[in-house]
C-alpha cells in the first residue's frame, strides 16, 4: 500500500508540474488548423471521388471505350490540388513543389500537343481539302481527280467519292486539293 501512495504522490507532482499553458497554446495555434487540413483532405477525397465517377458517366455516355484512365488522372489531380491546400495550411511552403507540378504539366501537355500535331497533320489536310472542294464542287458533277475520273457521289469529312464503272473510288481531300481537277462535261 505504500508503493501505491508514493507512486501517487509522485504523479501528483508531475500534473502539477506540467506547463499547462504551453499545452494551451499549442492546441489553440494549431487546433483550428488540423481541423481544417482534415477537412481539406476528408473534401478533397470526397471532390476526387466525385469527380471520377462524373468523367466515368460522362465518357460511356458519349461512348468513349478508354475513358477509365482520363477518370483515374482526373481524380489524381484533384487529390494532388487538395494535398497541397492541405500542405499549405500546415504552413508547408509549396511554391517549388507548385512550380515542379507546373513546368512537368506543362511539358507533358507540350509533348501531347506536338505527338497531335505531327500525327493528326494528314489527317488535318484530308479535312481541309474536303472543306475547300466542298465550295467548289457538287454531288452530280462528272470529275477527273488525281488520275480518276468518275461522277461525284459524295464529299466527305476527309475526301471525295466518285463512281465509275468500276465501282466507287474515294479520293482523300489533301491529293484532291493538291491535285489538278477537271469539271468534265455530263453525259448525255
Amino acid at each position: 500500500m505504500q508503493g501505491m501512495v508514493s507512486w501517487a504522490k509522485e504523479e501528483n507532482a508531475v500534473i502539477e508540474n506540467m506547463d499547462w499553458s504551453r499545452w494551451i497554446s499549442f492546441l489553440s495555434d494549431w487546433g483550428p488548423r488540423l481541423i481544417v487540413t482534415i477537412l481539406i483532405i476528408v473534401g478533397g477525397l470526397l471532390l476526387a471521388r466525385l469527380t471520377q465517377s462524373m468523367v466515368l458517366r460522362w465518357g460511356r455516355t458519349l461512348g468513349i471505350e478508354d475513358i477509365q484512365w482520363v477518370a483515374r488522372l482526373t481524380r489524381m489531380v484533384v487529390l494532388l490540388a487538395a494535398g497541397l491546400v492541405a500542405l499549405q495550411n500546415l504552413g508547408v511552403d509549396v511554391g517549388l513543389l507548385t512550380t515542379l507540378i507546373a513546368v512537368v504539366a506543362s511539358a507533358l501537355a507540350g509533348s501531347i500537343a506536338l505527338a497531335l500535331a505531327l500525327g493528326g497533320q494528314r489527317i488535318v489536310g484530308h479535312i481541309l481539302g474536303a472543306f475547300h472542294l466542298k465550295k467548289l464542287f457538287h454531288p452530280g458533277q462528272r470529275l477527273k481527280v488525281a488520275g480518276h475520273e468518275g461522277v461525284l457521289r459524295e464529299i466527305t469529312t476527309t475526301g471525295l467519292v466518285l463512281e465509275n464503272d468500276e465501282g466507287q473510288i474515294h479520293v482523300s481531300g489533301a491529293s484532291a486539293f493538291e491535285s489538278t481537277v477537271i469539271r468534265l462535261p455530263d453525259e448525255a
